[in-house]
C-alpha cells in the first residue's frame, strides 16, 4: 500500500477540521497517520491533531486500533498522559482525533542531546514514567509499546524534567478486553523494547510495560541499549534468549542495587519481574538515593513517591 506523500500531508495546512480546529503545521509522521499543530477556531487555543493517512481510513484494523487508542487516552485523566478529547470520522472521511498540545521534545531527542543523562533526571523522568504507567495499569490498561519517541519531555525552570506519555494505539486492555485487534500469536512493537513475552506473541500483562521500562532505564543510565543486533529478528530473539548485562558492567559508578533493581525489570519470566511499576520504580529510586545525597547535598532526605 502506497502512503500519502509528505507533499500531501503538507496541503492539509489551512483546513478546517470539524468546523472547530484550523491545522496551522504539519508536527510529524508515522506509519498510519500525521499530526499536525492546530488552533481553536473559538477561542485560539493550541491543539494537536492527529489524521489517519487516506489509505488507512476504510481498513478495518487500523480503524479499531485508532478507535482504542481515542477511546484510552480519553478515559486516562493523568497529569504525565497526553489527554486526548474528541475522535471522530468527519464528512469529507477523515478519521481525527483531538489531543493536548504537548511542549518539548521526546525522550529519544533527549538523548540526543546527552548520552547517559543526569542522573537526576533520569531519575526524575522514571518517577514521573512510573506514575503515568501505575494510573494505565490500574484503569486496565497496558501500553505495549512504551519506548522514548511516545515519550514526551518539556524542561522545567529548575531544569528537571516534566513528561507526557502518548500514543496507546497498541494499548491492551486488561479488563472488559473486547474483540481481540490482532490474530493470536502476532508480533508487534518495537524490538528494542520489547519483552520476551510479546516477542513470541504470548498474551501480555502490566509486567510488559516494566521490562520496557527497565530497558529504557538501562538506556539513560548507560546511554547504551542492553542489546545491539543487526536486524529486527536477531533483536527479538536475544530479547528471548540473551540475559541482559547488569549496568555495572557499563558503567562500575552506578550502585549495585540500582543496576540490580534495572536487572530485575529485565528479568526474562514476566513472574521474576518486581509485583507492579510502582514497586520496581520506588526500588530503583531508593536504591540509588544514598548515593545521590552524597553527590548532591541538597537533596530531600528521601525521593519523591510514584504517584
Amino acid at each position: 500500500m502506497t502512503h500519502t506523500k509528505s507533499s500531501d500531508l503538507q496541503t492539509r495546512i489551512g483546513t478546517v477540521i470539524a468546523d472547530k480546529y484550523r491545522l496551522l503545521k504539519l508536527l510529524g509522521e508515522g506509519g498510519i497517520g500525521a499530526v499536525y499543530l492546530a488552533e481553536s477556531i473559538a477561542d485560539k487555543s493550541r491543539v494537536a491533531v492527529k489524521l489517519l493517512r487516506n489509505e488507512y481510513t476504510s481498513d478495518h484494523e487500523v480503524l479499531a486500533r485508532f478507535d482504542r487508542e481515542a477511546r484510552v487516552m480519553t478515559a486516562l485523566v493523568h497529569e504525565h498522559i497526553v489527554r486526548a478529547w474528541e475522535f471522530g470520522r468527519l464528512p469529507n472521511g477523515d478519521v481525527a482525533l483531538v489531543m493536548e498540545l504537548v511542549d518539548g521534545e521526546s525522550l529519544r531527542a533527549v538523548y540526543g542531546h546527552t548520552r547517559p543523562l543526569h542522573p537526576l533526571v533520569a531519575l526524575e523522568v522514571a518517577r514521573q514514567l512510573a506514575g503515568a504507567l501505575a494510573h494505565a495499569h490500574a484503569q486496565g490498561v497496558v501500553h505495549r509499546d512504551l519506548k522514548p519517541e511516545n515519550i514526551m519531555v518539556r524542561k522545567l525552570p529548575d531544569g528537571m524534567p516534566h513528561i507526557k506519555v502518548l500514543d496507546f494505539g497498541m494499548a491492551r486492555l486488561l479488563f472488559g478486553q473486547g474483540t481481540p485487534l490482532t490474530a493470536k500469536g502476532a508480533v508487534f512493537g518495537t524490538p528494542e523494547y520489547m519483552p520476551p513475552e510479546q516477542a513470541t506473541g504470548r498474551p501480555v500483562n502490566a509486567q510488559a510495560d516494566q521490562y520496557a521500562f527497565g530497558v529504557i532505564v538501562f538506556e539513560m543510565l548507560s546511554g547504551k541499549r542492553p542489546f545491539k543486533a543487526a536486524t529486527p529478528l536477531e533483536m527479538l530473539q536475544m530479547q528471548i534468549r540473551q540475559p541482559p548485562p547488569m549496568l555495572t558492567e557499563l558503567d562500575p559508578t552506578i550502585p549495585l542495587a540500582v543496576a540490580q533493581a534495572v536487572h530485575r525489570m529485565m528479568a526474562k519470566r514476566p513472574e521474576d519481574r518486581f509485583e507492579d511499576i510502582a514497586t520496581a520504580a520506588t526500588a530503583l529510586l531508593h536504591s540509588a538515593w544514598g548515593a545521590l545525597r552524597q553527590s548532591f547535598p541538597g537533596l530531600p532526605p528521601t525521593p519523591a513517591p510514584v504517584r
